[in-house]
């Protein structure tokens, strides 16, 4: 059963249509790109910058590591 959005102007499936199966394949299709992207960037970065320049990129990203975990345990967990 599909059903329009009239604002959007796309076609939208119902709950019944989505399988936890789709879901979850989903999910996993879309974790492997940003691992698989972050990876490919870091090796990148490790062979062709200086060790400085490869240090403050992994700060840079650690660094947001640590902001985003604190916005998870602080201000998301207790929405849920």
């Amino acid at each position: 059963m599909c059903s329009q959005a009239t604002d959007l102007g796309v076609s939208v499936r119902g709950g019944a249509g989505n399988t936890g199966l789709e879901t979850f394949l989903v999910a996993v299709a879309d974790q492997m790109l940003i691992s698989g992207a972050s990876f490919w960037v870091g090796l990148y970065m490790a062979r062709n910058f200086l060790k400085a320049e490869y240090g403050f990129y992994i700060m840079i990203i650690t660094l947001s590591q640590i902001l985003i975990n604190y916005q998870n345990a602080v201000l998301n967990t207790p929405l849920l």
